[in-house]
């Protein structure tokens, strides 16, 4: 009976022996109730990235590039991207020079997209007097497809002063704004076409006439161009500013023979005018004539 009771007495000390070791901190916490749950995985949403996680934005929502369960995810932006169907552009004063532009949508885009044009000089500023214009400002582009717009580039026929420029296309729409550009390089000079129908020169349409003169600077060379099978003769009514063609005694070329041009170089006094035509084979259109009108050079 003794040998009982001080059995059940060393049990019961044994006991809250290790009671009183858990309330001081000495025995381990097996179940780790209060410390990281490392058989739960890392703790996602916390914005940090914890061991095992290849990132952690402070949520738990796929979709932003990291997913809801802490691994990267590849976010795709809708995206366009335009291009010219010309890099560079050679031209000469008093043409229309035309651009395709081709506007291509990827990664999920579609929908409207705005063009604009300019053409910029040495300091990016844009060139006076030179248009850019679309065909249409607006182009919708289908689901990663294409969409096209022709811009038509215009050079007055009065020299700016400016022989090199740069052509820069824009795009907006709700992706990021995107550029193309091409290189514009202009001959100080212009020309007047002249074909020949029943014997007789047909004056371009864009020649210009008395009441609707052509603006040409001094120093700007000009060329009348025989697009007709048989030789013809350039009649000036100012001799200063561009000499008559087969005068006698006359130094200058005698006749502009086929597929040739008669060039000068303009001189004269500002504000004259230089009535011209067909002397041979014809006609005169006496004020209908073609008619340039000098102003001065940059």
């Amino acid at each position: 009976m003794m040998c009982n009771t001080m059995r059940n007495s060393i049990v019961i000390t044994a006991v809250l022996g290790m009671f009183a070791a858990a309330c001081a901190g000495t025995i381990d916490d097996v179940g780790g109730g209060g410390g990281d749950d490392t058989g739960g995985g890392p703790d996602c949403g916390n914005g940090v990235v914890d061991t095992g996680e290849a990132c952690d934005d402070g949520n738990t929502t796929s979709g932003d590039g990291c997913s809801a369960g802490c691994s990267s995810e590849q976010v795709v932006t809708p995206r366009v991207s335009v291009s010219l169907d010309k890099t560079a552009i050679s031209t000469e004063l008093k043409t229309s020079n035309m651009v395709v532009v081709t506007v291509t949508g990827a990664d999920g885009f579609s929908g409207a997209v705005n063009l604009t044009g300019a053409v910029l000089d040495g300091a990016s500023a844009p060139v006076q007097g030179w248009a850019v214009v679309f065909n249409t400002p607006t182009v919708n582009v289908p689901l990663d497809g294409t969409a096209t717009a022709v811009a038509t580039l215009t050079i007055p026929s009065q020299f700016k002063g400016v022989t090199n420029g740069m052509l820069k296309i824009d795009a907006a729409s709700t992706a990021a704004p995107q550029s193309a550009m091409a290189t514009v390089a202009v001959a100080n000079q212009l020309t007047f076409t002249l074909n020949l129908v029943n014997n007789q020169c047909a004056y371009p349409m864009d020649g210009g006439t008395g009441a609707a003169q052509v603006e040409v600077a001094i120093g700007t060379k000009v060329r009348f161009f025989n697009a007709g099978a048989a030789n013809l003769e350039i009649h000036s009514n100012n001799a200063a500013a561009i000499p008559h063609q087969g005068q006698v005694g006359g130094t200058d070329d005698p006749i502009t023979e086929s597929q040739t041009a008669y060039e000068k170089t303009l001189a004269g006094t500002v504000g004259g005018t230089v009535n011209w035509y067909c002397h041979a084979p014809g006609p005169n259109l006496q004020g209908g004539n073609p008619t340039m009108r000098i102003v001065a050079a940059p």
